[in-house]
């Protein structure tokens, strides 16, 4: 994941669109397979961990993305991961999946990534019960400034149209 920051001589940061959107994209495969029970059996370590270590990778990657003008892609990405919400109840360590989300609407909120008001529609739809459950268990808070997470929440949910507001 790492090899997709190169440092010019001035240390500034350069990168690919192509090359990142091709390690995002891997990086939600990956994430799933990590998920597989088949997994499991390969792999000797815990879901737990192999679930917050992807979490901490997706993270890494969408700050590079927002700092690089180029999350976009990543928010719709994660908007259409429908399969992660249907294992989101099945497993104990889904509530990490949740750290992601509130990245994600922390950067929406924030208005450090803009997209269009159905695909924000979209990711609130999906991600935002799960996300409410998990914080309302008190599970997801590793890292998190919840102060943060719900003003910014509440910014994404007010640059949607009222009838879409209501719908949530």
């Amino acid at each position: 994941m790492k090899s997709l920051v190169k440092w010019s001589s001035q240390q500034k940061l350069s990168l690919s669109k192509g090359f990142v959107w091709t390690k995002q994209s891997g990086s939600v495969e990956h994430f799933m397979e990590d998920l597989c029970p088949d997994k499991a059996v390969r792999d000797s370590k815990p879901m737990i961990e192999r679930v917050t270590k992807q979490t901490e990778n997706l993270n890494w990657l969408i700050d590079i993305l927002v700092n690089n003008d180029m999350a976009e892609e990543f928010v719709e990405l994660w908007a259409k991961q429908e399969d992660f919400i249907s294992m989101h109840g099945q497993a104990s360590a889904m509530y990490e999946l949740s750290r992601i989300s509130a990245n994600v609407f922390i950067v929406l909120g924030k208005g450090k990534v803009q997209c269009p008001s159905d695909l924000r529609s979209q990711l609130l739809y999906l991600w935002f019960r799960p996300m409410l459950m998990d914080f309302g268990l008190q599970r997801c808070y590793k890292g998190l400034d919840m102060r943060m997470l719900e003003d910014n929440l509440g910014q994404a949910f007010l640059t949607l149209p009222l009838q879409q507001q209501q719908s949530l």
